[in-house]
């Protein structure tokens, strides 16, 4: 008994070492798996061959990437890689579909939103791009929600509920619950306080600022300046301090308060919205 356990324990030596002599004898064109970083193997194809490979391999969303990996890090195709690729693929919310997200966090709730995009982050599935009925004047607005962040199917009540126009905007109100414009912060004044700030789908503390006055406001760096608003046109623009020039050319802020919650809108061009301001 004692002879025949060498011979399996060198037998055994053997084909741990069969993997990277094999992956020595890939060559340009052969269609192989590799893991160029850490967790997840890829599909990819060969273009340059030992001892420093070269791959090209296919991301989760059908574009491409090319990487240098090691020999023991090339493997034969056997076509798990893919497979469990497409399988994650195949469990997005797709294009068109009608989804639940939160973009600027759990806190400040979940909005009624459609898929118009789905962008891969390698093997797995990075970004969803929306447009979401967030109760603006203007109409829904486009943001963008990581897949791994607050974003959910939608349930049956917001999945058949009726998307409100870009005209109607916010939730239509009577007369007796529509808020007065001192409510609302309308009139010359926006209401004191800390606003904490969001932009895509997470907190920007730079953005952050304090209302200190009718006129006057400090920045999340401590500069102090003073702003304008427009009851009529709900913009409103910054003044010395750290918000002031922190807008690109065509860009544009408004004050508003949907759902009575006291909110400053960062816009570009087109009127969507880039950053969000609400009122601790």
């Amino acid at each position: 008994m004692r002879n025949l356990k060498i011979p399996c324990a060198l037998f055994g030596l053997v084909l741990l070492c069969l993997p990277a002599a094999s992956a020595q004898s890939f060559k340009v064109g052969d269609h192989v798996e590799a893991l160029p970083m850490a967790y997840d193997w890829y599909p990819c194809v060969v273009t340059r061959g030992a001892p420093n490979f070269v791959v090209k391999c296919t991301n989760i969303d059908g574009t491409t990437s090319d990487f240098g990996v090691s020999a023991n890090r090339v493997r034969a195709d056997s076509g798990q890689a893919a497979a469990i690729m497409a399988d994650r693929w195949a469990k997005r919310y797709p294009v068109g579909s009608r989804v639940e997200a939160a973009p600027y966090g759990e806190q400040n709730g979940y909005h009624a939103c459609t898929v118009l995009n789905v962008k891969g982050n390698g093997a797995t599935i990075g970004i969803y791009h929306l447009k979401c009925d967030m109760g603006y004047e203007t109409g829904p607005a486009e943001v963008d929600v990581g897949a791994s962040d607050y974003i959910r199917a939608a349930t049956h009540a917001a999945a058949g509920s009726p998307a409100k126009s870009a005209a109607a905007g916010r939730p239509i109100q009577s007369a007796e619950m529509r808020p007065s414009p001192a409510q609302a912060g309308g009139g010359a004044s926006v209401p004191q306080g800390v606003y904490q700030c969001w932009s895509s789908g997470r907190a920007n503390f730079m953005l952050n600022f304090s209302i200190t006055g009718d006129h006057a406001y400090s920045g999340a760096n401590g500069r102090t300046g003073s702003f304008a608003f427009d009851a009529a046109s709900e913009r409103i623009s910054f003044k010395g301090g750290s918000l002031d020039g922190a807008l690109p050319q065509g860009f544009y802020s408004i004050y508003h308060a949907p759902q009575g919650r006291p909110t400053v809108s960062f816009r570009n061009s087109s009127g969507d919205e880039v950053a969000f301001c609400q009122k601790k």
